[in-house]
């Protein structure tokens, strides 16, 4: 019996090595704007709405009690733009506004910050209960992705079939 778990095994690897070469990108990850991405062995299904709580700090645990360690890329760049507007369904000075106010008010603090994608795809690729997002065509086998932002709205990976997104 302890072979049956090989060619499940083998299959993943296979399916790992094909996404490193970059060759597979799931049909729906190359039209996607965005990837909001966890580690990979979180295997927690997220909907749009969880994903705009969570960046919000309105939610801030895992269903297993995990504190969540969400991060964002730097104010103004264009991933961080479009985040904002997707899943906040904010302007950047409105983004901005948002958390000063939460700050006065007592609120959480806002995500923890990246300098750049390739740190905050290697932080959640380290960290199990950290969530982030980067360009499709940075992911990697040591990440998952839970939802897809892609014209300016968000599609949680919840909602698609298996094979529209893969371990990706």
């Amino acid at each position: 019996m302890a072979h049956q778990g090989y060619p499940r095994r083998r299959f993943i690897e296979l399916g790992a090595s094909i996404l490193t070469m970059g060759v597979a990108a799931p049909a729906f990850a190359r039209d996607a704007d965005l990837a909001i991405i966890v580690h990979g062995r979180n295997r927690e299904p997220l909907a749009a709405a969880e994903v705009e709580a969570i960046f919000r700090t309105a939610r801030r645990y895992w269903s297993n009690g995990d504190p969540i360690v969400a991060f964002n890329l730097v104010p103004g760049s264009t991933e961080r733009t479009e985040f904002d507007q997707a899943v906040l369904k904010l302007s950047p000075a409105a983004t901005a506004r948002y958390w000063i106010d939460r700050k006065i008010r007592g609120g959480a603090p806002p995500p923890r910050t990246a300098p750049n994608a390739n740190v905050l795809l290697n932080v959640v690729a380290s960290l199990p209960t950290a969530i982030g997002y980067v360009s499709p065509e940075l992911l990697r086998p040591d990440v998952r992705v839970v939802a897809w932002v892609k014209n300016a709205g968000v599609v949680s990976a919840r909602g698609l079939a298996p094979a529209s997104w893969g371990n990706v």
